[in-house]
């Protein structure tokens, strides 16, 4: 395209009459559309590339998500509130904890701490989507829930 363009400039700058000029100056106009076509389609395969990577990149996560979530059951512990527990046949050497329903929902793995709330009684918290699990356990008998 450069070159085209290059030789059309050429020729509109030789000694040529009026009506070559002006077919000259159609091919580079012609030449100029192919040009800004071809940028185009560049920029839409880019995206394209882009999208199909992000897609990919989905499918993986998704994939290994469900490899994850099965590892996991919704359980209530001692009527505590309900949470997503590792199943002790998956373990693979991982300390028993909890999952956060809300981000186990959302696909994504996030394991509950245990605190005392401002009355005393132990709360699971989620560190990514900030909710609370408040049990009904004085801070004095959460050993035994915690140990679950």
């Amino acid at each position: 395209m450069k070159a085209a363009s290059e030789l059309a400039k050429a020729l509109f700058d030789s000694k040529v009459d009026a009506a070559a000029k002006d077919q000259i100056l159609e091919m580079r106009g012609l030449i100029a559309s192919s040009l800004d076509a071809v940028i185009t389609a560049k920029e839409e395969l880019q995206a394209a590339r882009d999208a199909e990577r992000e897609a990919r990149d989905k499918l993986v996560h998704y994939e290994n998500w469900l490899d994850e979530k099965a590892r996991y059951q919704l359980t209530a512990p001692s009527g505590h509130p309900a949470v997503y527990a590792l199943k002790e046949s998956q373990r693979n050497g991982e300390p028993p904890h909890y999952l956060c329903t809300n981000c186990y929902e959302s696909a994504k793995k996030s394991i509950l701490h245990g605190g005392i709330s401002a009355h005393g009684y132990f709360t699971w918290n989620c560190p990514g989507c900030k909710t609370a699990y408040p049990t009904r356990a004085r801070s004095d008998v959460t050993a035994e829930y915690t140990q679950t």
